[in-house]
């Protein structure tokens, strides 16, 4: 049994929130089985685009409209197009030698399912975080897959043996405490606390992702702010 769990989409490069909500639960859960979403952050991210932030995409093959995220794959030359564009948008960043290596190794991995790209990049990046927090997708759990929403995470949490449930503040709204509480599951939210650092420019732009944070930043100082962070 793991005392507090997280369930999200597996998403590209995800922002440092993420990773601090990874690193406050002890079970993770990719959920890879729902519905894929056009225009959503499961194959895209925010990059720092002379000091603005930009959305960079890493391009699908054509799929069913139905597809669930695990079903669907990405696009031929989309991973070279990718990294050219980080490529030349981070060249002049203090750690952008050994960080675009780094982020060249996980997209030019194996994996050309989407789901399974972006697991493989947020566990290795977790690794390297020194996150101890066990990963499983949401297809291998043997939980009712007929349930929706609120219930499909209730049933989850029931599934995996968890007492307590923990999910990003920003979705307060898609939860009620006393349907989590009358299945005997503790609902907490955790609040991201992001920390400003040095950019481009002398204006920080916030809520970039995990790559803006590790071409700017030594190691040890995004091992500290992942540890931020507080369960409301």
């Amino acid at each position: 049994m793991y005392n507090k769990i997280a369930i999200m989409q597996p998403y590209l490069f995800p922002y440092i929130g993420y990773f601090q909500l990874i690193n406050a639960v002890d079970f993770y859960v990719f959920l890879d089985d729902v519905q894929w979403i056009n225009r959503g952050w499961i194959n895209r991210h925010t990059i720092n685009n002379n000091s603005q932030e930009e959305k960079i995409t890493l391009s699908m093959k054509k799929h069913s409209s139905r597809a669930t995220i695990n079903e669907v794959v990405i696009a031929d030359g989309a991973k070279a197009e990718y990294l050219k564009k980080l490529e030349i948008l981070y060249f002049k960043a203090p750690f952008f030698k050994d960080r675009f290596q780094f982020i060249s190794d996980l997209i030019n991995s194996k994996y050309d399912n989407i789901s399974e790209l972006t697991e493989h990049c947020v566990q290795e990046i977790s690794k390297l975080l020194d996150i101890n927090t066990v990963f499983e997708r949401s297809s291998n759990i043997q939980n009712d897959k007929n349930l929706k929403g609120q219930d499909k995470i209730i049933d989850i949490c029931k599934t995996i043996g968890t007492k307590t449930y923990i999910n990003n503040i920003n979705g307060q709204h898609l939860y009620e405490k006393t349907v989590f509480k009358n299945n005997n599951i503790e609902l907490l939210f955790f609040e991201k606390e992001i920390t400003p650092y040095k950019q481009f420019g002398d204006t920080f732009v916030p809520y970039l992702s995990i790559v803006d944070v590790l071409m700017f930043n030594d190691i040890d100082i995004v091992k500290q702010m992942i540890k931020k962070g507080n369960l409301v």
